[in-house]
């Protein structure tokens, strides 16, 4: 996971060395841990958000369908200056997935 870009939501890209089928991603705050943000998605977006704690906080895939890349819009919540990471599951079969895959930590600052 990486991140693409700066506005108003964060551009978060999920990106294979190989194709996957599957993927989950949250954003945690560096100091409690605890998941932050929502995902925005639309419909051409292979992902569909999931509620886990507060609403949308989640994103996950919505198909089986192979992918390399997908891109997914992270809204930090209103106000919040902290630092974050994206911690997310790559699945490539039922038998081969990778688990606590973590982004470089980054600082988010409210304007």
């Amino acid at each position: 996971m990486s991140r693409c870009s700066d506005y108003s939501f964060l551009l978060v890209c999920v990106v294979g060395s190989q194709p996957f089928l599957g993927f989950m991603v949250q954003a945690h705050d560096a100091d409690s841990g605890q998941a932050v943000g929502s995902w925005q998605v639309t419909p051409s977006t292979p992902a569909t958000t999931m509620t886990c704690n507060n609403p949308n906080n989640t994103v996950t895939h919505n198909s089986r369908k192979s992918k390399q890349l997908v891109p997914l819009a992270w809204m930090p919540p209103k106000g919040y200056n902290g630092t974050v990471f994206f911690k997310g599951t790559v699945v490539t079969s039922y038998t081969t997935y990778w688990t606590d895959i973590a982004s470089t930590p980054f600082k988010v600052v409210s304007v």
